[in-house]
């Protein structure tokens, strides 16, 4: 801040930038900016409008912090907990909701109870509880408080009128180290002690978690030689075989550590150049069998195009052989229905499995298929969609003549209206919310993030899938529009693909 010649206050040149409790827009895919009731115009239609983008922030009052509830677990964990004393609610609020949308965790905000349902990239939940503390007799505020500051908590005196803010974040399921490593950064965004950004060098994420992604779309600085197509890596062969061999089996844990793994192989940090080639062939559908290196068939690899990313990206469907549950049984009464429900809800009925009978347990197995295939076709479909759209990124940026190639001759299908349409579909789920998305197969904003980064990178390799594009012009550009205005309010890293593909549908058209 600077005296103008009128003594008044005024802020310097370099540091203007709109607050993030301003109604300023940051400049939009159209090149305007202005305030929320403004309506945004794009370029290929003057009359058509869109409504402003829903810049949704966490909305708390200062005054509507629930307290801990009775009875609530005490003392809370530090590690998932950060004590706030300098910041009102309102403004708590709004560094979480930062630091969430600068880790692209989808999330879904609910002002009456003061939380927020997360997920991560790879299906990591957790809750976030905003609790109001005051005085040292909570002992919840001082436990943690005096764990955090390396007291024990028998000799923390403060005030009595002091007062504070506990934010809490609980795990619901999925992956402790992505857990662990999203709240460490929430908790020093909520105390204003970072930015919110994950501060993890590449080589420490997962291959599921975003930085991989970020760092997979860059531009090499220093470009390694392109490995050989028509030598194809044994150890890449060998890893896809050993994925289909897990994705065959009917155990729900076995196909997804076998998805896992053609995700990670397609990943250069973690298994080099010449093994993610390899494996990004085969995904794209390239054969690699009756070269100099591998003379023999690989069915493994087309299995794995075939029926493991194509057929589940366009259809949602797993493969015929492992999607059915138990044989039927006949004459299934609603008393068989309600009692297998019962036992495995926790809900009413007959809950003595001694006393089911054949028919019920063959229910209650039924109804445990039905309940969970969807949630687990959801995560396999996602990994798939990850796969490939690592390999197009991979191919593309190291070989793409094969990649043009191999789109023509062998995997046109790949350039398909049904592929497309199953991407756009993907694209609506950018305003999606967790809640909704869990059990279903149904697209979060991270598949949004996903099937727009692999929408892009067809349409770059191949003249023919630019051209698919560019057919429905206005319809794409509407939904890039969209996806770009959401990721502006909850997710950086859809913005980021959004505002990349749209500049590449307008270039030189």
């Amino acid at each position: 801040m600077r005296d103008d010649n009128n003594g008044n206050a005024s802020e310097d040149q370099g540091t203007s930038r709109p607050s993030l409790l301003s109604g300023l827009h940051r400049p939009t895919l159209s090149g305007r900016a202005g305030r929320s009731d403004d309506n945004i115009r794009t370029d290929f239609e003057e009359t058509l409008t869109i409504p402003a983008r829903p810049r949704r922030l966490w909305k708390v009052s200062d005054t509507g912090i629930p307290s801990i509830p009775p009875f609530y677990p005490l003392p809370l964990d530090p590690r998932c907990c950060a004590y706030v004393a300098d910041a009102s609610p309102s403004v708590v609020s709004v560094r979480v909701a930062e630091a969430l949308r600068r880790q692209s965790i989808a999330v879904e905000y609910d002002d009456e109870t003061v939380t927020a349902t997360c997920m991560t990239v790879d299906r990591c939940r957790f809750m976030i509880h905003l609790w109001k503390a005051k005085s040292p007799m909570n002992n919840s505020t001082t436990a943690m408080s005096a764990s955090l500051d390396g007291t024990p908590s028998s000799t923390v005196q403060r005030p009595e009128s002091e007062s504070g803010l506990i934010v809490e974040c609980k795990r619901v399921s999925g992956d402790v180290i992505s857990f662990h490593s999203a709240v460490s950064a929430i908790k020093k965004a909520a105390k204003s002690h970072g930015t919110g950004k994950d501060g993890r060098k590449t080589y420490q994420t997962s291959p599921l978690e975003y930085p991989r992604f970020v760092t997979a779309g860059a531009t090499d600085k220093n470009p390694t030689p392109s490995p050989d197509p028509a030598m194809p890596s044994p150890a890449a062969i060998e890893g896809i075989e050993h994925a289909i061999q897990l994705l065959k089996k009917d155990r729900l844990d076995a196909q997804l550590r076998g998805m896992e793994q053609i995700v990670a192989l397609t990943d250069a940090v973690s298994s080099g150049l010449d093994i993610a080639f390899t494996t990004a062939a085969a995904v794209i559908g390239s054969p690699l069998g009756g070269s100099d290196s591998y003379e023999d068939d690989v069915p493994a690899a087309q299995t794995l195009h075939q029926d493991w990313i194509y057929s589940l990206l366009v259809y949602r469907e797993l493969p015929d052989e492992i999607r059915g549950g138990p044989s039927a049984v006949d004459e299934i009464t609603e008393e068989h229905r309600a009692t297998a429900l019962a036992f495995i809800c926790g809900f009413g009925g007959d809950h003595d499995a001694g006393k089911l009978n054949d028919k019920q347990i063959e229910q209650m197995r039924e109804e445990r298929v039905r309940m969970g295939d969807d949630y687990h076709g959801d995560k396999l479909r996602s990994m798939a969609l990850r796969a490939l759209t690592n390999s197009l990124g991979l191919l593309s940026r190291h070989n793409p003549r094969f990649l043009y190639t191999t789109l023509s001759t062998q995997s046109p299908h790949l350039m398909s209206e049904d592929l497309f349409r199953a991407l756009w579909m993907d694209t609506a789920g950018a305003s999606r919310p967790p809640g909704i998305v869990f059990g279903t197969r149904l697209a979060s904003p991270h598949e949004a993030a996903l099937a727009v980064r692999c929408i892009r990178l067809l349409g770059q390799a191949h003249p023919r899938a630019k051209q698919r594009l560019v057919k429905d012009k206005k319809g794409a550009l509407e939904q890039l529009e969209k996806a770009y205005f959401v990721g502006q309010a909850n997710h950086e890293l859809l913005e980021f693909e959004a505002k990349r593909t749209y500049r590449f549908l307008t270039a030189h058209t």
